[in-house]
């Protein structure tokens, strides 16, 4: 088997038999990190690695390719670009040879890859090198390639761990060959209480010392290479590998009952048994020390404290516990390798009686035991089965996916970009906007002779070329290694349509067979089928396109490839049509979102003479099936919500889904808004069809057929035609109803409320369909109209259950007794039919899908009561689940079980509690599965958070604790359960704290700042009045200057090396509280602030940043929290950079040993718990934040007197009177331009004038350096700056620190429609056709852009006449935009234009490389509008 060499970069780490390699310290160095082959690569050898772990950092990531130069006698540079004498690299998309571009752009940009992706490189016979990207050939990179070349990857930037990949192999054992390396044990110092997790144990810096292959390692390092003659990568299922910690604190490993001798000497007294079941290793099982010893030939007894050993609940995320947690087994192995560490549940205490040499009784030995099926259909059924045992139920089971006879669906084994849901009928590429391939998916069995298989397309992007690919195939998906795209597919034996060709086993046989695959819309539909002669016809709508291929094979399966445009298929042959797919399923993110879904029409309970026709419904108006990417229609396609309403504010058009007639009146009604965007609906009519209308991202871009109002201005085909009409659509709310009529003279009228604010428009032609579209703060509207009136109206008691129940009746009614009675929600299973006012909750077919939830968080204290009405005979096996979770309701997606919730879910299942899907507590109270009809079960979120479950009335004790505050109640109607009710409905007064929704979200009118009793509230809220006499430690970073107090600390150079810490650790409930000083806006990033529990003393050199420091620091950046330098919450109320000089920033340990971030006295709760009890605030004077002061006791009354005087010093130091008389003249035409205020930032004191006069006030330099590796360029003089708010999609790259600042020049005509895309459309640069070539086919659409602004307008941003509004004279206006470009995807020149040094701002820019070329929109964040204006 391949493996690394021994030589290798100065920072890189080997393990798992030098099969994995990390780079060590990757938070503060990039680069160090070449490894090399073992030996040299053979003719026709892959040398393939997968990308084990990536971070953020650096920019820059993984390189591979191959060397002449042996590592063993070479001088070893910093990265492959210092390889020379014989070196060819594939680096990005170029290949480099020695050092130096070779080709330009070779194949796939490497820096794109993710996790678990491969690279791989090969040399031929022939003498040719190829480059592999997760299996797929990129061509012929280099030729003539000398013989005995070593393999080279360089983990350069963004790459941290790699591992050398081995194909996967189907296995029946549980050491699966698809992974390098295998199970790893050890000990650990660590309380698994307090104990933050790695991905891996040998990742751990303190406190560890573990097996792993044949070496040891000690808190990450290697201390002994070849201490086991047996390398644990080598055992087999049935051997057993032991721990054992002699009285003198000496450890020992035993393999197979054999002691492998001293591993490690003078351990702590108190250590904890650690098992990491990595990479091979599935899963492993305590063997009872009794059998050991026996088999060891001894008799000696086994103290009772050491036969209750187990493993600790706290584990690794994909650990699953049984067995009384004397098992663990690491879930979705075929998909993760690593996050499966175990430690035990005590120490591993010494033998009184080891002293005469004896094994010790605490003796651990694991066992690989039991055989796994490695099938990722078995992943969904997993949690399920440890408490279902009956036969049948596996075979209902299997039954979903495998039996023959039932309706075509996909199989779940998949490709890697592809998710199924819906019953496997559908699938979604959920990262659509990012990837392109790797979403091929194929049918669950083979093709009967003669049957259709046929997909609708539900989801289309626009960002891509290609799209839906469809064909069949003789490859089992069990065993296929599923290609990138299907007509890569390697073995013989696939038949695909690719566009308009026909192409069998990669390679095309019918060039022109049909209509083009790629112009598919959404709601086309194509098929495949396998006729019994043999022959395969495709379909496109139906129509049968011909015979494509003869002799196909009998057993074939059907595949789809979603490819490029195509996000989301449906499997429509066979089934009835039913118009959308449902809500829940039909998003282009599946991830879950905190927004206010459409309640899904239930379905309708009737009596035989209570039947509805379809004819009833034939006059109600619909949405159509054709709308915007960023909105979703309900399946009743009667409402229609904007998906990611946070996020997005456009993309959201609707229409419906037939013309209006004369004096008909199409009326919504706004049932939800959000405060985050200016700008609400927009409303009209169009002449065009939905199929045949390509929808804008706002309704004001379409040109043609169309007449809408916009605010209160009326507009034709984009042009306004009136303003101050008297519907003004911005002033909506909710509960608001607007109506659209074409009235029968041809004027269009539109209605708010019912009264008709007159005519729009005159001489609409008919046939016309209305149009809304969902903007800005509008986010769910329905259709208004009888349906909805009957459907809204409120029940005050529940009705009986034969009673027809409404499509979404409400959630919260009112009765008699001024109480709030609450049901059921209703996002709830697909087999799920409430019923009773959603008082009841009934399953209506199968035996899963039967999830519910409260309609509202519980109240403390409160019982959460139903009764079982229904129970089946033993048709099912399993029963009632029920629980509590933390995770906002509704959920966007949901689980066919309950036991499938994460992210704080509590439930009890059989006699068992379950944690996020691992058991906590066995034997906890009645069992479920035997609970009949009329029982009643209840659950409780007391006061002091604890979860408590009753059945019948009776408490069955604690089941979890620490549970959080907002919390609602689950009920999964599984099994034998069939129908429950609410059997006493949860009350609360209406005085009582109502949980509110707030831009989507959920509050609590009582601020849940510090989820305790209320004694502890009130003793924190008191300490924050609470000042210790803190002073800054003497050790400092490299830049930092304290004041002869040390309390004032200063940063004196550079951007970074600003780390200060406390001089003493902090006590409980003590504030440590620091007031910024002074902003330098030279930089980007600001401040960070934390805790460590790494002792001041003990660092001989401080971090260039807080997050960089090595024991246990708890560090915000942002607004984001970093424990050991993993992101662990992203979602601060608050942001650290948009701090101003004199705001004041503290944080506080309570009495729970949780910690609190305070910002200008504002507690914004809880963001880490588990602190240890010495720790140390650290302070990080990063970026723009260059000194800040302690605010003592002494002085806290000055600290805020203090801040008010920084804040009035900073405004008068720039001008007297506010902002220049330039700076007010570039808002007012600003304001002109009418963009909306949410396309910037909301900090104005972050806009920067750029005038002579505020440029001299504020010192700066002509010039300025940004990105790692810095690049100059200068500033925009001149200019007045405005800072656009940065999308979300770029928050976690650090874009700031490490990518260059440039300018873009635009007309002001298109300054709108970039904002609204978000970047800027590619175009044939003039310096293209300067060079004189007439070939259009060598224009190459790119994006110019120039590190000054001087180069960047002359050729875009042409001057446009302005008159001001105040002064009414005249100027002469451009605009442009200041981005932040990634290194290393731009290729520089020289400047078209005739530009010399003392033309330029600063001769430090110099006259080469002022244009910078881009060919991907991906490598641009726009940040800011620069406008300038000039008298005429």
């Amino acid at each position: 088997m391949a493996e690394f060499h021994e030589c290798h970069g100065t920072l890189v780490f080997l393990s798992n038999g030098n099969r994995s390699a990390r780079r060590r310290s990757s938070a503060a160095e990039f680069n160090n990190g070449l490894i090399f082959s073992k030996s040299p690569m053979r003719d026709n050898e892959r040398f393939e690695v997968r990308l084990d772990r990536k971070i953020g950092n650096w920019s820059g990531s993984w390189a591979i390719g191959v060397t002449a130069g042996d590592p063993s006698v070479m001088e070893i540079p910093s990265s492959s670009t210092g390889l020379k004498n014989g070196s060819w690299v594939m680096s990005g998309m170029s290949i480099l040879k020695d050092g130096s571009s070779f080709v330009e752009e070779y194949g796939q940009d490497l820096d794109e890859l993710k996790e678990g992706d491969r690279i791989g490189v090969e040399r031929t016979a022939q003498g040719s090198l190829h480059f592999f990207v997760n299996g797929v050939d990129l061509g012929v990179a280099a030729a003539n390639i000398p013989q005995n070349v070593f393999a080279v990857v360089d983990l350069y930037g963004r790459c941290v761990e790699i591992s050398i990949y081995k194909p996967f192999n189907r296995v029946s054992e549980c050491v699966t060959e698809l992974w390098a390396g295998s199970i790893e044990v050890g000990v650990t110092s660590h309380n698994p209480d307090d104990i933050v997790l790695l991905p891996t144990m040998t990742s751990m810096p303190t406190g560890t010392w573990m097996l792993s292959g044949a070496s040891i390692i000690v808190d990450g390092k290697e201390v002994k290479k070849d201490y086991s003659s047996i390398n644990l990568e080598t055992l087999q299922a049935g051997d057993t590998i032991g721990i054992l910690k002699k009285g003198t604190g000496s450890l020992h490993f035993l393999i197979n009952g054999q002691d492998q001798g001293e591993a490690a000497s003078n351990l702590p007294a108190i250590v904890y048994g650690a098992v990491d079941i990595y990479g091979a290793a599935v899963k492993v099982s305590i063997v009872s020390a009794c059998r050991i010893e026996q088999e060891q030939g001894t008799s000696q007894l086994i103290s009772p404290s050491t036969a209750s050993v187990c493993f600790h609940p706290h584990c690794g995320s994909l650990i699953k516990l049984s067995n009384s947690n004397r098992t663990a087994e690491r879930q979705r192995p075929t998909e993760e390798f690593k996050n499966a560490v175990t430690l035990t549940n005590v120490p591993l205490r010494n033998d009184e009686v080891f002293e005469v040499g004896d094994i010790s009784f605490i003796l651990m030995a694991l066992i690989f035991d039991s055989v796994v099926m490695i099938r990722k259909i078995w992943m969904f059924f997993t949690l399920r089965l440890l408490t279902v045992a009956s036969k049948q139920m596996i075979i209902a089971d299997e039954s979903v996916i495998n039996a023959s006879s039932n309706a075509l669906v996909f199989h779940p084994r998949c490709g890697s970009s592809v998710s199924l849901f819906n019953g496997f009928l559908s699938a979604h590429r959920p990262r659509a906007n990012e990837e392109f391939n790797n979403a091929v998916v194929l049918t669950s069995r083979h093709l009967k002779p003669n049957e259709l298989l046929e997909v609708r397309v539900d989801i289309q992007m626009t960002k891509w070329a290609g799209s839906l690919e469809i064909g069949v195939t003789i490859h089992d998906p069990e065993t296929l290694d599923f290609p990138s795209t299907m007509t890569n597919v390697q073995p013989p034996g696939t038949w695909m349509m690719s566009g308009g060709s026909i192409v069998c086993d990669g390679v095309t046989v019918i060039e022109n067979y049909g209509p083009t695959l790629d112009e598919i819309k959404v709601g086309d539909t194509v098929g495949v089928m396998r006729k019994e002669d043999g022959s395969l016809h495709f379909f496109v709508n139906c129509t049968d396109l011909g015979c494509a291929a003869r002799g196909v094979p009998a057993d074939v399966y059907g595949v789809v490839d979603l490819f490029g445009q195509c996000a989301q298929v449906t499997i429509v042959s066979g089934i009835q049509e039913s118009g959308e797919v449902d809500l829940t399923n039909s998003l282009n993110e599946v991830s879950e979102i905190t927004i206010i879904a459409p309640e899904p029409q239930q379905p309708v309970e009737s009596t035989p003479s209570q039947e509805i026709t379809p004819e009833s419904n034939e006059g109600l108006f619909k949405f159509s099936s054709f709308h915007g990417e960023q909105v979703a229609v309900s399946h009743n396609c009667r409402s229609a919500v904007r998906i990611n309403p946070l996020c997005e504010f456009n993309n959201a058009i609707v229409m419906s889904h037939r013309p209006l007639r004369d004096n008909e009146l199409f009326e919504v009604i706004v049932e939800k808004l959000v405060s985050r965007w200016s700008g609400s609906m927009e409303a009209g009519v169009t002449t065009v069809t939905p199929d045949q209308l390509k929808f804008p991202h706002t309704m004001t871009d379409l040109i043609t057929g169309a007449w809408m109002v916009s605010g209160s201005s009326v507009l034709q085909n984009g042009s306004t035609t009136m303003n101050g009409y008297a519907c003004d659509l911005d002033k909506l709310e909710e509960g608001s109803r607007l109506g659209i009529m074409r009235k029968s003279n041809g004027s269009l009228h539109f209605f708010v409320n019912g009264q008709d604010c007159g005519v729009a428009a005159s001489g609409v032609p008919s046939g016309i369909y209305a149009m809304i579209d969902l903007y800005g703060q509008c986010v769910q509207i329905s259709i208004y109209d009888t349906d909805y009136s009957e459907a809204r109206e409120t029940i005050p008691v529940p009705v009986p259950a034969q009673q027809t129940e409404t499509e979404a009746s409400a959630v919260i009614t009112e009765g008699p007794a001024g109480k709030v009675t609450c049901g059921f929600h209703s996002c709830c299973g697909r087999n799920i039919r409430l019923v009773n006012n959603k008082m009841s909750a009934h399953r209506c077919s199968g035996f899963n899908q039967g999830v519910v939830f409260s309609a509202k968080p519980l109240e403390e204290d409160e019982i959460f009561e139903i009764v079982i009405d229904k129970v089946t005979g033993n048709h099912w096996s399993g029963s009632l689940t029920v629980g509590i979770t933390a995770k906002t309701i509704p959920l966007m997606t949901l689980p066919v079980s309950a036991l499938d919730l994460r992210d704080g879910t509590w439930l009890m299942t059989g006699s068992c509690v379950v944690k996020d899907g691992a058991i906590v507590k066995e034997n906890y109270g009645h069992s479920l599965d035997r609970l009949q009809a009329e029982t009643r079960i209840g659950m409780q979120r007391r006061r002091d958070g604890t979860f408590h479950v009753f059945v019948n009335g009776e408490d069955q004790g604690v089941a979890a604790i620490d549970v959080p505050r907002i919390v609602h109640a689950v009920v999964d109607v599984y099994g034998m359960a069939q129908r429950v009710s609410i059997s006493s409905p949860c009350t609360v007064d209406r005085a009582s704290p109502a949980i509110e929704l707030v831009d989507g979200e959920p509050q609590s009118s009582i601020s849940p700042v510090i989820e305790a009793p209320d004694q502890v509230e009130e003793d924190t809220r008191e300490a924050i009045k609470i000042f210790k006499k803190f002073l800054f430690h003497k050790n400092c970073g490299q830049f930092i200057s304290l004041d002869s107090n040390r309390t004032t600390a200063r940063r004196v150079d550079s951007y970074n090396h600003g780390v200060v810490l406390s001089e003493t650790p902090l006590p409980d409930n003590h504030l440590f509280q620091v007031c910024i000083r002074k902003l330098n806006s030279r930089w980007t990033g600001s401040v960070m602030i934390g805790v460590t529990a790494q002792d001041p003393d003990s660092l001989t050199s401080l971090p260039s940043t807080a997050n960089s420091i090595k024991i246990c620091p708890w560090i915000v950046v942002n607004n984001t929290v970093y424990v050991n330098g993993n992101k662990v919450n992203d979602n601060l109320r608050r942001s650290l950079d948009s701090l101003q000089e004199g705001d004041t920033l503290g944080v506080l340990i309570d009495k729970k040993s949780r910690l609190h971030l305070l910002i200008n006295g504002e507690d914004l709760g809880p963001i880490a718990q588990a602190i240890p009890a010495r720790r140390f605030a650290v302070l990080d004077l990063y970026g723009c934040c260059e000194e800040v002061s302690i605010v003592t006791a002494d002085h806290g009354e000055r600290g805020r007197v203090s801040m008010d005087e920084t804040k009035i010093e900073r405004s008068l130091g720039e001008h007297s009177k506010g902002p220049c008389d330039y700076r007010q003249l570039c808002d007012r035409f600003r304001a002109s331009l009418a963009i909306p205020d949410e396309y910037f930032n909301t900090d104005c004191k972050s806009n920067v004038c750029y005038c002579q006069a505020c440029h001299e006030a504020r010192g700066e330099k002509r010039y300025a350096v940004s990105g790692d590796p810095p690049c100059r360029y200068a500033l925009p003089l001149g200019w007045c700056q405005f800072v656009l708010r940065i999308p979300p999609r770029v928050e976690g790259y650090h874009v700031f620190d490490k990518w260059h600042v440039a300018f873009y020049g635009t007309p002001i005509g298109r300054l709108r429609r970039i904002l609204d895309l978000g970047n800027i459309p590619l175009q044939v640069c003039s310096s293209q056709r300067r060079r004189g070539s007439s070939n259009k086919e060598n224009e190459v659409p790119q994006l110019c852009v120039s590190p000054t602004i001087l180069c960047s307008y002359e050729a875009q941003a042409k001057r446009q006449e302005y008159r001001d509004s105040a002064t009414g004279k005249l100027y002469h206006v451009r605009v442009a935009l200041q981005l932040l470009v990634k290194p290393g995807n731009y290729r520089t020149g020289r400047s078209h234009r005739d530009v010399d040094a003392n033309e330029l701002l600063d001769e430090n820019i110099g006259t080469e490389n002022l244009e910078w070329y881009l060919e991907n929109q991906g490598s641009v964040v726009l940040t800011a509008l620069l406008i300038n204006i000039e008298p005429t």
